[in-house]
C-alpha cells in the first residue's frame, strides 16, 4: 500500500513540475522557485526528489535542465519544458504511463 502511494506521489510530482514549467516558459525555472510551487500546492519534494524527477522527465525528452554555479552560492539547476512537455501539457499527445496527467 504505502509503495502504491509514493508511486502516485512520483506520478502527480511529475505532473505538477511539468506544469510549472508551462507557466515559466519561455524562461529556465529554477529549482528553488519550483520547490517552493509544490511546497504551496500541498506536495513538498526535497531537492533530492526533485533532481530525481527532473532526470526521469529528462530522460522522456520532456525538460532540459543545466547547472547554475554563481560565485558565493551553491549551484543549482535551471529548467526548461521541451517541445515535447509542451505538446504534453496541452494533451496533443498520448498519456504516459509514468505522469499522472490530469483529464481534461
Amino acid at each position: 500500500m504505502a509503495a502504491n502511494l509514493e508511486n502516485a506521489r512520483k506520478k502527480m510530482m511529475r505532473w505538477r513540475i511539468l506544469r510549472i514549467l508551462y507557466v515559466g516558459r519561455p524562461y529556465p525555472v529554477g529549482e528553488g522557485l519550483i520547490m517552493e510551487v509544490m511546497d504551496d500546492a500541498d506536495l513538498p519534494v526535497t531537492q533530492t526528489e526533485l533532481r530525481s524527477a527532473l532526470v526521469y522527465l529528462k530522460d522522456k525528452d520532456y525538460v532540459d535542465y543545466k547547472e547554475v554555479r554563481q560565485t558565493g552560492e551553491a549551484a543549482h539547476w535551471e529548467v526548461q519544458l521541451r517541445s515535447k512537455g509542451v505538446d504534453f501539457v496541452e494533451y496533443n499527445i498520448p498519456d504516459d504511463p509514468g505522469i499522472t496527467r490530469l483529464q481534461q
